[in-house]
């Protein structure tokens, strides 16, 4: 009686250890570059560099977007700042004025 072995239903092939030499033969092949491998290799790294210009690209926008958001916020801060002095400046003349008028009262005109 002659063995014969049956294929396996998942992947319809014999199965990898019945034939030593097949193993020897199939690392034999994955370590020759085949062209479609090289074609394949080569949009892989196609794709990773267009990937990688894009994402710079994208940071360097977004880094430019936060540096205007930066000197707005600055400016407006500045702008705070410089009304918040105004005022302060605006309170202590309005109490200077007062300040003179009740010395202009208190005071005997000749």
């Amino acid at each position: 009686m002659v063995y014969c072995p049956q294929k396996d239903p998942v992947t319809s092939v014999l199965p990898y250890n019945l034939f030593p030499e097949r193993k020897k033969l199939i690392s034999l092949i994955l370590i020759v570059q085949s062209p479609k491998t090289d074609l394949l290799e080569s949009l892989r790294s196609t794709v990773a560099a267009e990937h990688d210009s894009i994402l710079r690209s994208e940071r360097a926008r977004f880094e430019e977007r936060m540096e205007a958001a930066r000197e707005e916020h600055r400016a407006e801060l500045e702008r705070v700042k410089n009304r918040e002095r105004n005022r302060e400046t605006a309170g202590q003349q309005v109490a200077f004025n007062e300040a003179l008028k009740k010395a202009g009262k208190n005071c005997l005109m000749f």
